[in-house]
């Protein structure tokens, strides 16, 4: 306070709050002043009457009080849809009657309603006398939708309803246009399973026949081994003696001239001496050393 207020100079930058006051000049802290009691309740009665008359908060926010228990806080949900409900009705009757001027329209223009996937309403169809419309708009809810559908599905495999009926207590739009594409789906699955199975059948027809011919080219083998031992055991001679390769111990002696399986003679005849078995091995047939 005092003839020139501009004059006193507060420095805001200064932590420890400095001022400068001039000669002649005063200063006093401003003490808080409490809100009037007239201007809250005021405040208190335009937020109610706005909360009235529009969408409640609870709606918006969803939030709870402090400690209030579920049974609570859903009434308070409840309360807050109801008061919603002739916004609800009066957008009801404006949608249905928007559709029945529509259908007059029609009527009285000779102009066919076109809707989607080919529907189509003729002038011809409508009756201005007799037009029976109903709308009703329904809150999306997760919770009830769940319920909805497991409701229809219990429904169908209890009371054996018609899939038709089953999707209409789903709300389904058109349900004829859903089974007709649920048909051409499992048609579909169909052919797929087919071309499945022919590729598999193919698959396998080509390892059956690798393996056959591995088990008969193994038989084979076999066969030449049976021939190859039968062989021997009528000639009598070993391999080396059947084919005239050297003999151990025997060097030079060998070729077809002895190979008594060739018409040749033994190998043994041709040099009897010192050719014998124990005289090659060292050792007796009873493995006793020669000295």
């Amino acid at each position: 306070m005092g003839p020139d207020p501009d004059s006193i100079e507060i420095d805001y930058t200064d932590p420890t709050g400095e001022i400068n006051v001039p000669p002649g000049h005063t200063i006093e802290s401003l003490t808080q002043q409490p809100v009037s009691p007239a201007l809250r309740e005021l405040y208190d009665t335009t937020v109610n009457d706005l909360q009235g008359n529009t969408i409640p908060r609870i709606l918006i926010t969803a939030e709870a009080a402090p400690g209030e228990p579920f049974s609570g806080y859903n009434l308070r949900i409840q309360q807050a849809i109801a008061s919603l409900m002739p916004f609800k009705k009066l957008s009801e009757r404006w949608i249905e009657g928007m559709y029945r001027q529509m259908l007059h329209w029609s009527e009285d223009s000779g102009i066919a309603i076109e809707g989607p996937r080919g529907y189509k309403i003729n002038p011809s169809d409508i009756d201005p006398d007799h037009i029976y419309l109903g709308v009703e708009l329904t809150p999306y809810q997760p919770l009830d939708e769940q319920q909805k559908i497991n409701s229809a599905v219990m429904a169908g495999r209890e009371l054996k309803l018609p899939t038709e009926d089953i999707l209409g207590m789903m709300n389904v739009a058109d349900p004829e246009a859903k089974i007709k594409k649920w048909a051409k789906e499992q048609i579909w699955m169909a052919k797929l399973q087919g071309e499945l199975q022919k590729i598999q059948v193919t698959a396998s027809g080509q390892l059956e026949q690798m393996a056959a011919q591995m088990a008969e080219q193994m038989v084979q083998e076999q066969v030449q081994q049976i021939q190859q031992v039968g062989q021997q055991a009528r000639t009598g001679a070993s391999p080396q003696q059947r084919e005239g390769q050297p003999i151990q111990g025997m060097e030079g002696i060998g070729g077809p001239g002895f190979n008594p399986a060739a018409g040749g003679q033994a190998p043994a005849g041709a040099n009897p001496v010192g050719n014998v078995r124990e005289q090659q091995t060292g050792r007796t047939r009873l493995g006793e050393g020669i000295g």
